[in-house]
C-alpha cells in the first residue's frame, strides 16, 4: 500500500471545528483507525462538515466532495474556505450555476453527483472536466448524503471513483432506500439489508442512532405528531375521479389539511417560534406561500411549467441566512430543502409536511433539519457528568408534524416512512383535526378565520388542483403571444443594424447609428408589454375541458358557482346525448 501523501492543507487554529463533539471526536478516531473506505452514520446536526473535512486535510492535497443538491457545493465549499487553509485558488465549486477550473495539481474540488453522472448534453467544457474527475487518482472522495449514491443514476460515476481513489467515505443520517434489492435475500433484517445495499462503499465504520444523541442532549428533542385530517366533499369526489398528479395535488390540498397548517403556523407563531414546511410539489408551496404571507419564502430548485421563478443556489442559500438572521417567519421547501440546509435559528422549532408522499430517507432528512441545538463547549474544570447535565437543560426541544389526508396514499407512505422513524427512536403520537381545532379556538385562533373555511376559497381551490397539470399548454400559448409581441421590435433593430452596416455616407451612418439606439432603448418597455400579454393569455385561459368534466360530474351548486366567479362551458350537444 502506497504510503499517504504529504498533507499541505490543515484546519485553522481558530476554526471551531478544531473542539470536536464527543461523537465527532469519535467518527474521527474511526476513521484513523484504518485506511479503508466506508461510512460515517450520524443524525443531521450531528456536525457531519467538522469530521469530514478534519479526514480531507489529514488525506492529503486532492480531495473531491460529491452532494446532491447545489446549494450543498455553496455550503460545502463555503465551509472550506472558512475552516481550513485551502484558498480560492485550489478551490473548485463545479456545478450547473458555478463552473470553476480545478486546479490539477492540487485540488479541493466540490460538485453534485448529478453533474458527472451523464455523458449525455454536456458541453465540451464539462466533458474535460469530467475526464478530469474519473481520472484523477484522488486522496479522498467524501459523499455526502450517500444514502443516494446506490441510485442507478449515480452507480456507474461512484464506482469509477471508487476505483480511482486512495479512500471513499460515505456520510449520512439516514442510511436506508426504499427501493427493494434485485435478488436480495427476503430473510435479512432491515440494517443487514442495508448494510447490503451500501457494502460497494464499505463498511459503516461509525455509527450513533437519534435516541441516543438526543439523550445525551447533542441535537435537539423532537416530538413527532401525525395528524390525520379527512378529505372535503367536494374534493374527496373529485379525488375518486382523476389519475395522476391532479391525484396527488388534492390530497396535498385538501382544504381541512391547509386549515390545519394555518392554524399550526399562528400556534407556532404566538410563541415566536419559526417554521419550515415541506412539499413535494410547487403548487402546494405556492398556495401555502399565498396565504402565510411575505414574512415566508420559498426554497426551490426550478420553475414548474415556466410560472414560476427559478431558484438558483445562492439564491437558495441567501434565504437561508435571512430565515437564520431572524428576518423570515419560516421557509417553504421542495425537495431541495430536505438536505444540505445549515438552519441554525434558535427560534426555529417546528417542520411540518404537508405533502405526505416520499420515502423513508427524504422523511429522516426532513425531521433531521430540526435537529441542530445550541453547541454547549465544556467550561474548565467542568465534570463531565455537569457537562451533561448542562447539555440537557439548554437542549433545543422542538416538534415534527405530518398532515396526512386520510383514506389515501398518504396514509401507506406514512406507514412506510414509520418504519425508519421507530429505527431512529421517533414514535408518532396521533392527533385528530378535531383535537387541534379545539386546541387552536383555547389559543384565540378559530377554524372560521382559516384561509379555507369558506366554501367559496374551497372551490376556487378545487379548480386550481384540477387545472394545474394542463397549465403546460396554456403557457405555451402565452410565450408564443409574448413572442409574437417581441417580435415587431426585434425586427425593428435587425432592420436598423442593416441600415448601419451599408450606409456608406458619414452623415447617413451617424443618422441610422441614433436610431437604433433609440430603437434599443425601447426593449424594457416591449419587454413589459410582452408580459401583459402573456400573462393575459393565461389569466383568460379557458378551464381545461379534463377539469370541465370533473367539475360537472360534481353537481355543484349554481349560486356557489357564481360566488366564486366560475362559469363552466355549456355542455356538448353530443354529452347530453349520451346523458340521455
Amino acid at each position: 500500500m502506497q504510503p499517504p501523501p504529504v498533507c499541505l492543507f490543515k484546519m485553522k487554529a481558530d476554526s471551531a471545528f478544531c473542539r470536536p463533539s464527543e461523537p465527532q471526536a469519535q467518527a474521527l478516531e474511526a476513521i484513523r483507525a484504518t485506511r479503508d473506505s466506508g461510512i460515517i452514520v450520524l443524525p443531521c446536526g450531528a456536525g457531519k462538515t467538522a469530521i469530514f473535512l478534519q479526514a480531507a486535510v489529514e488525506a492529503g492535497n486532492r480531495v473531491l466532495f460529491l452532494n446532491f443538491e447545489k446549494q450543498g457545493v455553496v455550503q460545502v465549499a463555503n465551509a472550506i474556505l472558512d475552516h481550513t487553509t485551502v484558498t480560492e485558488k485550489y478551490l473548485c465549486a463545479y456545478s450547473s450555476e458555478c463552473k470553476t477550473k480545478p486546479n490539477t495539481l492540487l485540488c479541493y474540488m466540490v460538485t453534485t453527483y448529478s453533474m458527472f453522472s451523464s455523458t449525455t448534453n454536456r458541453s465540451s467544457e464539462t466533458a474535460r472536466v469530467r475526464e478530469f474527475v474519473t481520472t484523477t487518482k484522488w486522496d479522498l472522495v467524501v459523499l455526502d448524503e450517500c444514502h443516494h449514491a446506490p441510485a442507478e443514476t449515480y452507480m456507474p460515476l461512484i464506482k469509477i471513483l471508487i476505483g480511482n481513489s486512495r479512500r471513499v467515505l460515505g456520510f449520512t443520517g439516514t442510511l436506508c432506500r426504499s427501493e427493494p434489492i434485485a435478488g436480495a435475500d427476503p430473510t435479512l433484517s432491515r440494517d443487514e439489508a442495508n448494510a447490503q445495499r451500501f457494502a460497494f462503499i464499505g463498511k459503516v465504520l461509525y455509527s450513533r442512532t437519534c435516541a441516543e444523541l438526543e439523550e445525551a442532549g447533542l441535537i435537539a428533542k423532537v416530538r413527532r405528531i401525525e395528524l390525520g385530517v379527512r378529505m372535503t366533499p367536494h374534493f374527496a369526489a373529485a379525488h375518486e375521479r382523476v389519475q395522476g398528479p391532479p391525484k396527488q395535488y388534492l390530497q396535498a390540498l385538501n382544504p381541512d389539511k391547509l386549515n390545519a397548517l394555518w392554524m399550526l403556523v399562528s400556534m407556532h407563531r404566538a410563541m415566536g417560534h419559526v417554521g419550515m414546511i415541506f412539499c413535494n410539489h410547487l403548487l402546494p408551496a405556492k398556495i401555502i406561500n399565498r396565504f402565510l404571507g411575505s414574512r415566508w419564502e420559498t426554497l426551490a430548485g426550478g420553475n414548474a411549467y415556466g410560472t414560476e421563478g427559478t431558484h438558483t443556489a445562492q439564491a437558495n442559500a441567501d434565504l437561508v441566512k435571512r430565515f437564520n438572521d431572524g428576518e423570515l417567519d419560516g421557509l417553504i421547501a421542495t425537495p431541495v430543502g430536505e438536505s444540505a440546509l445549515d438552519v441554525i435559528n434558535t427560534r426555529f422549532r417546528y417542520a411540518i409536511v404537508v405533502d405526505a408522499h416520499g420515502g423513508q430517507a427524504p422523511a429522516g432528512q426532513k425531521l433531521g433539519r430540526l435537529s441542530r441545538t445550541p453547541r454547549v463547549r465544556a467550561k474548565p474544570e467542568e465534570t463531565p457528568e455537569a457537562l451533561q447535565e448542562r447539555l440537557v437543560r439548554t437542549q433545543k426541544e422542538a416538534t415534527y408534524y405530518e398532515i396526512l389526508t386520510l383514506d389515501t396514499e398518504e396514509v401507506t407512505a406514512a406507514s412506510e416512512r414509520d418504519i425508519q422513524f421507530r429505527h431512529d427512536g421517533y414514535a408518532a403520537t396521533p392527533i385528530s383535526y378535531e383535537s387541534l381545532r379545539e386546541g387552536a379556538e383555547k389559543a384565540g385562533f378559530s377554524e372560521s378565520n382559516a384561509p379555507f373555511a369558506s366554501p367559496v376559497a374551497r372551490l376556487k381551490l378545487l379548480v386550481e388542483c384540477l387545472s394545474y397539470a394542463d397549465l403546460g399548454h396554456v403557457e405555451c400559448a402565452g410565450k408564443a403571444k409574448a413572442q409574437e409581441t417581441l417580435q415587431p421590435h426585434h425586427a425593428a433593430v435587425k432592420a436598423a443594424v442593416r441600415k448601419v452596416g451599408t450606409c456608406k455616407h458619414a452623415i447617413f451612418k451617424e443618422r441610422h447609428q441614433k436610431a437604433l439606439e433609440r430603437t434599443r432603448a425601447q426593449l424594457p418597455q416591449r419587454k413589459a408589454e410582452a408580459a401583459a400579454a402573456k400573462r393575459e393569455v393565461i389569466d383568460n385561459a379557458p378551464l381545461a375541458e379534463s377539469a370541465v368534466r370533473v367539475l360537472r360530474s360534481l353537481d355543484i351548486d349554481a349560486d356557489l358557482l357564481a360566488s366564486a366567479d366560475i362559469e363552466l362551458p355549456p355542455v356538448p350537444l353530443d354529452e347530453e346525448l349520451l346523458d340521455d
